[in-house]
Formats: C-alpha cells, sequence, structure tokens
C-alpha cells in the first residue's frame, strides 16, 4: 500500500485522481437520488415496483459510467495497483448488478400487471357505487307522490335541492325533466370512468417498455464489464457462449432423433 507522498499513490496523478472522483460524484448522485425516493420500503405494493423499476431505468447510467471511468483509468494508468484492484472489485460487481438490472424486467412486468388488476377492480368499484345512487335517484323520482316529497327525497340522498320554478312544474313534467337528468349523468360518468383508466394504462405500458428496454440494457452493460478472478471472459461473454452451447446441443438432439426417425 502507498502513502500519499508516494509518487505511485493514485491521488498522486492528476488524470487518476479526477477519473476516480468523478466515479465516486456519480455513484454519490445515484445513491442520493434513489434511497429517498424507495424509502421506507413496500416491496410488495406494485406502485413501489414500478417506482423501483423506473427510478433504476432512468439514473443506472449514473453507476454505469462510473465503472466505465474506473477501466478508462486502468488503460491509462495500467501500472498503478492500486488502480487495478479497485477496477476488479468493482468489475466483479458488476455481476451482481447485471443480475439485478435483469430481475428488475420480470418485475416491472409482474408488477403492471397487477396495477392493471387494481386499476380495473377500483373503476368497477367507483361504476357500481356512482350507479347505485343513480338507481336510488331514478327509483326516488318514480315513487315520490308530489314535487315537495321528491324534493324531501333528493335531499336526503344528497342531492342538491330543487329550485322554486322546478317545483313549480308539474309533477309529470318535473320527472321527465329530472330522468333526462340522470340519463346524461349516466353518459358522463361513462366517459369519465372509462377515459382515466386508459390513459393510466397507456401510460403504464409506455413506462414499462421504456424500463424494460432501459434495465435490459443496462444489465447486458454490466454484465460485458464483469469479470471474474482469473477470467479472460466476461460474464456476457459466458453467457453467450452458454447460449450457442444450449442451441448446438438441441440442434444435435433434433437431428439425431431425424436420423433414428429415418432409420426407421
Amino acid at each position: 500500500m502507498h502513502s500519499y507522498g508516494d509518487p505511485d499513490h493514485p491521488l498522486q496523478r492528476p488524470i487518476t485522481a479526477q477519473l476516480i472522483a468523478i466515479a465516486l460524484a456519480l455513484l454519490s448522485v445515484f445513491i442520493a437520488g434513489l434511497l429517498p425516493q424507495l424509502l421506507p420500503p413496500r416491496l410488495i405494493d406494485p406502485s413501489w415496483q414500478l417506482r423501483l423499476c423506473g427510478l433504476m431505468a432512468e439514473t443506472g447510467v449514473l453507476p454505469l459510467m462510473a465503472l466505465g471511468l474506473l477501466f478508462l483509468a486502468t488503460y491509462l494508468d495500467p501500472a498503478n495497483p492500486w488502480v487495478l484492484a479497485v477496477r476488479d472489485r468493482s468489475s466483479r460487481l458488476a455481476g451482481l448488478a447485471a443480475v439485478g438490472f435483469l430481475l428488475l424486467i420480470p418485475l416491472q412486468i409482474f408488477a403492471l400487471v397487477s396495477s392493471s388488476s387494481s386499476l380495473s377492480s377500483q373503476q368497477q368499484q367507483q361504476r357500481l357505487s356512482a350507479q347505485a345512487r343513480l338507481n336510488a335517484l331514478e327509483q326516488a323520482i318514480a315513487v315520490a307522490a308530489s314535487s315537495d316529497q321528491l324534493n324531501q327525497r333528493l335531499q336526503t340522498l344528497q342531492a342538491p335541492p330543487l329550485p322554486a320554478a322546478e317545483l313549480a312544474l308539474p309533477l309529470p313534467q318535473l320527472r321527465r325533466l329530472l330522468n333526462q337528468r340522470l340519463l346524461q349523468t349516466r353518459s358522463l360518468l361513462q366517459q369519465q370512468f372509462a377515459r382515466p383508466v386508459r390513459l393510466s394504462l397507456g401510460s403504464l405500458l409506455l413506462q414499462a417498455l421504456r424500463g424494460i428496454l432501459s434495465n435490459l440494457a443496462y444489465g447486458l452493460a454490466f454484465a460485458a464489464c464483469s469479470f471474474g478472478r482469473r477470467q479472460q471472459l466476461s460474464l456476457l461473454q459466458s453467457w453467450l457462449f452458454g447460449l450457442g452451447e444450449f442451441f448446438w446441443w438441441v440442434r444435435q438432439g433434433l437431428a439425431g432423433r431425424k436420423d433414428s426417425h429415418d432409420i426407421l
């Protein structure tokens, strides 16, 4: 280990020191922007899960840039053992970051499905409540024996009182007027209940697509920067190599079955 006065100390090299300082600053900004938005944690809350995935998609570039700066510092100062050690430790941690970002993809899909179900259920409850209230008003209009009794029934249902000009109308005409208003109110409520959910679902789908693509890109990028001890292949290269072997074995198995079928 080098002391600060040693010329081999990383802080004695201006470019290396600047890169490391910027990398630490990026990590600090990432953590400072993430923690206040996620505390206290609500792990089973779909809205919290979507917020986590969205924040990671928006700010995941910061730790990736910090890791890139460490690789750049190693390239500019390859003989510095301290920088190499920091790069190697960060590279191994990048594997955990890669897995974490990739796991956000199924989490976001699950949270989106849960949020969609919750929105639909909430809309259904509001619609049923509004329909029950309108049905009660319609019933009060139908059974009232006089305009005054109708006004009292409406006030009992927490409806606004009828103005004097409407109370002076004959009861059949007053009923037709109020029934027309109920029909207009039903139509407006149907539009009101349908539109916000469509907009909310569209926003969630757009956010999910953007978040899934971003987190996938971050996961693959961190995997490309992750190297184990004494390994020449990155984690991403190992995954691709294993995937290639898997497809090779599948093709070999299918070819073997075809040859057996031809012999029979």
